[in-house]
């Protein structure tokens, strides 16, 4: 089995810019963030024929790390859901705050390596939506 020692992709990560007008006239502005993802990973080329490594296994660390009054409002470290699906990253509404509000983290992903599986290429497409008024 893997050494359960997370192994870092290489490369700057994925960054995310979202962006959205706030009125002030006391209407609610809403965001969403949803990621679907397949069940696996599946073996493209190489050794590892007939393998494929879930989804599940692939987690992100977000730069710079939420904090602050803000935090609530910015996408966070997480793992892609078991079983592949859709899953909400990201959900709040402002209302009254006149103004731009942007999301702008950077997703830094790795493999949790808790199996060792055979050498090759891997692949799997993540659809990441936003959803703005």
């Amino acid at each position: 089995g893997g050494s359960g020692s997370s192994i870092a992709t290489t490369g700057t990560g994925v960054t995310f810019r979202m962006y959205m007008q706030v009125p002030r006239n006391n209407i609610p502005q809403p965001m969403t963030t949803t990621v679907t993802s397949p069940l696996a990973l599946t073996c493209s080329t190489g050794n590892c024929s007939g393998y494929s490594i879930p989804f599940s296994s692939i987690g992100w660390t977000v730069t710079p790390a939420p904090s602050g009054t803000y935090a609530a409002f910015d996408l966070q470290n997480g793992t892609f859901v078991s079983g592949g699906g859709t899953q909400t990253l990201l959900n709040f509404s402002l209302i009254n705050a006149a103004g731009t509000a942007q999301v702008a983290p950077t997703l830094n992903y790795y493999y949790t390596n808790t199996v060792a599986y055979p050498a090759g290429t891997y692949t799997g497409t993540v659809t990441y939506t936003t959803s703005l008024p």
